[in-house]
């Protein structure tokens, strides 16, 4: 369950979703599964194959899909017991297993190892520990980066942050110092990551970058809000980014990640903090908003 269906569930209006449908809608982004069946002529998957249902279609034939600067596609729910699903939208995991969100964790790991290319012995700050926030962290590691701060008002977060290779936490509302002081005392960092969407956020990223930092947006502000940059900072390299699954082609990106899960440099296990049946769903949602839950799984066995 991910936090840009809660959007729509809670009418939170953004720039990027957008209630196009109406409802009633099936929710759901984050899929993973057994094929019962497939179509006349389908080749690639059989019955049993064990697949990543990819909420960024790939059809590896269009202009797009040729593009190395995006991973954008011109083609084209899996909260249900079952679904129909295009070539375009899934991909075989060749028997290994499934990882079961990669919508957040790709898009965390990929936004610091693709976008902001996070490079050895470099100083990190990561607002915002849910789930995208956390796998930025794990991201950040596998680079080695030398310094990982992670920002939360939720101190169990924290806990986690560490688990998965934060070097510092801070919690905003109960530290002695500000957050933009203490982040001052580290002479700037090199990458700056939101995960939240909110402006003075961002405007406090702006602020910690060093002389040529980089700061990547991956959350969702509110519809129509806008960010300033002073153009002394430009000016003296600063870079800031943004994208959709970290700018990573889905198929090479969702592979990589199943093949770091499976030699144990992925661990996502920690992000998992309840598994629920499909009737509960609504207890999902609810647990999310109330901060009481990183990822929650839908299982329907």
């Amino acid at each position: 369950v991910c936090a840009t269906d809660a959007h729509l569930v809670w009418g939170v209006d953004t720039d990027v979703v957008v209630d196009t449908e109406g409802r009633p809608m099936v929710l759901g982004h984050e899929g993973a599964g057994v094929v019962e069946s497939v179509g006349e002529g389908v080749k690639s998957v059989a019955p049993g194959d064990k697949v990543v249902l990819m909420w960024m279609p790939e059809c590896s034939r269009c202009d797009l899909c040729a593009n190395p600067k995006t991973n954008f596609c011109l083609s084209g729910n899996p909260a249900s017991n079952s679904v129909r699903v295009a070539r375009d939208a899934y991909m075989k995991v060749n028997g290994k297993p499934v990882l079961q969100f990669c919508c957040a964790v790709g898009t965390g790991y990929a936004s610091a190892t693709n976008i902001a290319k996070v490079h050895k012995g470099s100083k990190c700050v990561i607002w915002g520990m849910g789930a995208i926030g956390l796998s930025v962290v794990l991201g950040c590691k596998d680079a080695g980066a030398q310094e990982i701060i992670c920002i939360d008002r939720n101190d169990h977060k924290g806990v986690i942050a560490k688990q998965l290779g934060a070097t510092r936490f801070i919690n905003p509302k109960t530290s002695s110092q500000s957050v933009d002081e203490i982040l001052k005392g580290y002479g700037g960092v090199d990458y700056a990551f939101d995960c939240i969407g909110n402006i003075d956020v961002i405007n406090s990223c702006i602020q910690s970058l060093s002389t040529w930092g980089f700061l990547v947006l991956i959350g969702l502000p509110d519809r129509g809000q806008s960010v300033s940059i002073p153009a002394g900072k430009l000016l003296q390299g600063a870079h800031v980014s943004g994208g959709h699954f970290g700018n990573a082609k889905p198929r090479e990106l969702n592979q990589r990640l199943v093949d770091l899960h499976c030699s144990a440099r992925l661990p996502i296990e920690p992000m998992i903090t309840q598994r629920l049946h499909l009737n509960n769903i609504n207890k999902a949602f609810d647990d999310l908003r109330a901060g009481k839950t990183i990822r929650t799984v839908i299982d329907f066995e």
